[in-house]
């Protein structure tokens, strides 16, 4: 279960803070050729705005689950890997898509596991972000 919490703050706090490092930089590279003020004030707001939409819209299903890891209130499905990511990420972790037994595809970032399309898992996670752990495969 500690996997899940971590899994969860990293991928929420290290979204923010991309982000946040991106959009700096942009503006920063547009005010070492622009010399005019008020357009560098109004790129930065437009910027702003982008940035507080994008990160609005990213970070509702990381809300939503707040009180669902605060609860344990986690979802634990069974189904057939029909896509499997073929990276690792930094911390670990690793997208696939599960068939479930009743024809539903859920998107689901677990700890690494080598995948292979056709296998079939229980995996448990949180509802609104899909981010949970493999609990067993299932032969």
């Amino acid at each position: 279960m500690h996997h899940l919490y971590s899994l969860y703050f990293f991928n929420f706090l290290g979204s923010v803070a991309f982000t946040t490092a991106f959009i700096s930089i942009v503006v920063w590279e547009i005010k070492q050729y622009i010399e005019s003020k008020k357009i560098v004030d109004l790129l930065g707001s437009i910027f702003l705005m982008a940035f507080a939409v994008a990160l609005v819209f990213y970070s509702v299903p990381y809300f939503r689950d707040i009180p669902n890891v605060i609860n344990k209130n986690y979802v634990t499905i069974t189904g057939t890997v029909v896509v499997a990511d073929s990276g690792v990420s930094d911390d670990g972790s690793r997208t696939l898509t599960l068939l479930t037994d009743d024809g539903e595809e859920v998107k689901a970032t677990v700890n690494y596991t080598p995948f292979t399309r056709g296998e079939r898992y229980e995996i448990t996670m949180l509802p609104n972000t899909g981010i949970g752990y493999v609990v067993r495969k299932i032969e």
